[in-house]
């Protein structure tokens, strides 16, 4: 069965998504241009996710063992 992580109407969507198998980072886009690149475990967290960072535009996420990196960028 899938985890829900996040159930709010409010929430933008996301324009990019990774998982590193503890946790499941997406790019939840707010109000155009700003986005919140954004974090749950992938277990679920209650339904709220921890925003790591906010930024214009976050298009691509990587992780590796120990960095959650992103880039920013207008069209």
């Amino acid at each position: 069965m899938p985890t829900l992580l996040v159930d709010n109407p409010m929430l933008g969507y996301a324009n990019a998504i990774v998982v590193d198998g503890v946790n499941v980072y997406w790019d939840e886009v707010q109000q155009a241009p700003y986005d919140t690149l954004t974090k749950c475990a992938v277990d679920g967290c209650e339904g709220n996710p921890t925003s790591l960072a906010s930024g214009s535009q976050v298009r691509g996420i990587a992780v590796d063992s120990a960095s959650v990196y992103w880039t920013n960028g207008a069209a």
